[in-house]
């Protein structure tokens, strides 16, 4: 089977570009925390979206820049359960 290739217009681009982000993911054991970071990292201003769940939205953009779980053995170590985050800062 062949890929096919076609052109975008600039709303598809920016689009496909989304989609490709990186995400790090980072569990620090200690602090029994774990971060999921968004592309680079940036400066950014923390939200909590949830007892001990932190939404970083990045200060240029408002766009989401991390994820941070507090507690993070304690609350899903039993079974998985479901966090709303908005893609942007309120």
């Amino acid at each position: 089977m062949k890929a096919s290739h076609k052109n975008l217009n600039k709303s598809e681009a920016k689009q496909v570009k989304a989609q490709k982000q990186a995400i790090s993911i980072a569990y620090d054991r200690e602090a029994d925390v774990l971060s999921l970071t968004f592309g680079r990292p940036t400066t950014a201003e923390a939200e909590e979206i949830g007892s001990g769940v932190y939404a970083r939205y990045a200060k240029q953009t408002g766009r989401l820049a991390e994820i941070c779980v507090l507690g993070f053995s304690q609350r899903f170590n039993k079974r998985p359960k479901e966090i709303s985050v908005p893609e942007y800062a309120k």
